[in-house]
């Protein structure tokens, strides 16, 4: 029970499925009472209905939309996984037709110069040089027709300034499939929920781009969004309908997540939500019935819609302010009649310059639609631009890190000799490998964490007299090396999704090269329970950090992980004392140091 379509045209493949499940009995497990889309679960047509998993499988050059049996699908995913690179496609096709059963599989195979398009069942299978349809949504009448009519009629997009053709005529599609899934209630056929798309061009294979599907009524009055994305091969979606993120399917087949990666998991898919900007905004009102797609070249403000979000730990807020001209001259003006098809617009996100969230509320019509329990939007990341590339500095695979300690080496050990000169003549030994580890420690115990990673940034090799766990020492030419790093680290945590899975990071330095972005970055870093971003650097009048994230002061925080107790950090100013004076305090505190070493 479902619905895919895939056509062939100049070397390129296109294919659209579905995400709905259906079953015999009413036992599916199901997080809501809707889909992501707002279909009401139910009984339809004799049959119980869910949307469960994407209906498209990827493996390395491979392709598959799958119609059938569910333990078909895991199965032939299964075989498929052990088979590719290791037979050529026409054994796999062979051996796939053995264990189909009474499945059904558009096949696609990216090749240098020419790819292939087949449909496999275990009748047959046939090489596809035009357009082919597989599931129970063939019975749809006109469906077809609709979807080859879509598929012949795109405009040209030389005009444009976008970054590849193939990837908008593929989201394009997803959208009008799931527009026309919606409207007409395909629910009878077995067809609905998530509707995504793949296409394979350039040596290339790639999922449709972000989408937010806008839904409103004839009077522009009652509106629901929904978020689609696509990150590792999985759908991920957040819809109004729900009031729930949700993943179809772990990204591989039959994988046990440990705890490590289950956590990075599901911080990379509440990230991901809280921190896409769409490519496509997709309005639809099923009153009027026409599909307005909206090219925002993923920027957060554009001529006629301008984007706020708001991240958060916890309940992230997307906040769209559409333009009058918008809503009067396209999405209230044209009412189409016809009973199956559904017009398909195409406009263009112009730039635009930056109006602030308050500038916008005084001046918006729809006054209603503003959350003024809200505040503290973040400012746009996307128009930075930092062009070093830092994934050479990462010893091991990206994915493998999870909380960071990045650390200038060159103020860590100057921090250090100040407050070796500072305290001199106290039994306090200010040693950079030991004070490294107990400042790990502190952090690990203050934030419950297993362990970190930690990049120390040196103009020169050090050594460590003692062994630090997880240190990765990285040589650099100048301190304008490790500002590019940290800048780029920071900024990509929030606008990269290979950067997703990242908790928290913890910064040793005290500069102003990374004003400019902490001014902009997300808000809640300067709250202890949300924060993501942390420094360890000096304290309020000698620091050059201006808009701090959270921070902890470098010379109490060493002074104490290095033996100092709060007597004598307040005790200690030789300033403020005679010779004498401070003979007797030291002696005093030196008497203290000692006893608490003995205990300890």
């Amino acid at each position: 029970m479902t619905y895919c379509f895939a056509w062939k045209s100049n070397n390129e493949i296109y294919i659209v499925a579905d995400s709905l499940t259906s079953s015999e009995n009413s036992n599916l497990e199901i997080e809501a009472d809707y889909s992501s889309m707002g279909e009401k679960y139910g009984e339809y047509n004799s049959r119980f209905i869910t949307e469960w998993d994407t209906k498209i499988y990827v493996k390395e050059n491979f392709v598959i939309a799958f119609s059938g049996y569910v333990d078909t699908y895991e199965e032939i995913k299964r075989h498929l996984d052990s088979m590719v690179g290791q037979l050529p496609y026409n054994q796999i096709i062979s051996y796939l037709q053995e264990i189909i059963s009474e499945a059904e599989v558009i096949l696609a195979v990216q090749q240098k110069e020419n790819n292939k398009l087949f449909v496999v069942n275990k009748r047959e299978f046939k090489e596809i040089k035009h357009y082919i349809s597989i599931g129970s949504g063939r019975t749809i009448a006109d469906l077809d027709n609709l979807m080859i009519g879509f598929s012949n009629t795109f405009p040209d997009f030389k005009e444009e300034n976008i970054d590849d053709e193939p990837r908008k005529k593929i989201s394009a599609a997803t959208a009008y499939l799931q527009m026309l899934s919606l409207k007409h209630n395909f629910l009878e056929f077995g067809v609905g929920g998530t509707v995504c798309g793949i296409c394979i061009y350039d040596n290339k294979i790639v999922w449709n781009d972000d989408l937010l599907y806008f839904l409103y009524d004839e009077n522009f009055e009652n509106k629901k969004l929904i978020n689609m994305i696509i990150r590792n091969n999985s759908i991920l979606t957040g819809s109004d309908f729900t009031g729930l993120t949700k993943l179809f399917g772990i990204p591989e087949v039959d994988t046990d997540l440990d705890e490590v990666q289950t956590r990075k998991l599901l911080r990379s898919m509440h990230k991901n939500m809280a921190s896409y900007i769409p490519r496509y905004i997709v309005f639809f009102s099923f009153e009027l019935n026409n599909i307005y797609f909206y090219d925002t070249h993923r920027k957060t403000q554009t001529r006629l819609v301008r984007m706020f979000q708001r991240r958060s730990k916890g309940e992230t807020k997307c906040e769209l302010f559409t333009m009058p001209f918008l809503i009067s001259e396209f999405l209230l003006k044209n009412n189409n009649k016809d009973d199956l098809m559904i017009p398909f617009h195409y406009l263009e996100g112009l730039p635009t310059p930056y109006l602030s969230r308050d500038h916008l509320i005084e001046n918006t019509e729809n006054i209603e639609d503003v959350e003024f329990e809200y505040d503290y939007f973040d400012r746009p990341l996307e128009n930075i631009r930092i062009n070093m590339e830092i994934d050479k500095y990462f010893k091991s695979g990206l994915d493998e890190y999870e909380n960071l300690v990045v650390i200038n080496f060159e103020y860590f050990e100057g921090k250090i000799i100040e407050l070796r000169n500072f305290y001199k003549g106290l039994n306090i030994q200010y040693d950079s490998s030991k004070l490294l580890k107990n400042v790990c420690a502190f952090l690990k115990k203050e934030w419950d964490l297993d362990k970190f990673e930690i990049l120390v940034f040196s103009k020169n090799y050090q050594f460590f007299y003692e062994k630090v766990d997880e240190l990765e020492l990285i040589l650099i030419r100048n301190k304008n090396e490790f500002s590019g790093f940290l800048n780029k680290l920071l900024h990509s945590y929030y606008t990269d999704h290979r950067y997703f899975h990242l908790n928290k990071i913890f910064i040793i330095d005290d500069s102003s090269d990374f004003n400019d972005l902490f001014e902009i970055m997300p808000d809640y870093n300067k709250n202890r329970e949300e924060a993501d971003i942390f420094m360890i650097k000096n304290q309020n009048n000698e620091s050059r950090v201006l808009h701090a994230p959270y921070y902890y002061n470098a010379d109490i925080i060493f002074s104490q992980l290095s033996g100092l107790s709060n007597e004598a950090l307040g005790l200690w100013s030789p300033s403020e004392y005679s010779k004498d004076e401070l003979e007797d305090i030291k002696e005093y505190l030196n008497e203290r140091i000692g006893k608490a070493e003995v205990l300890n």
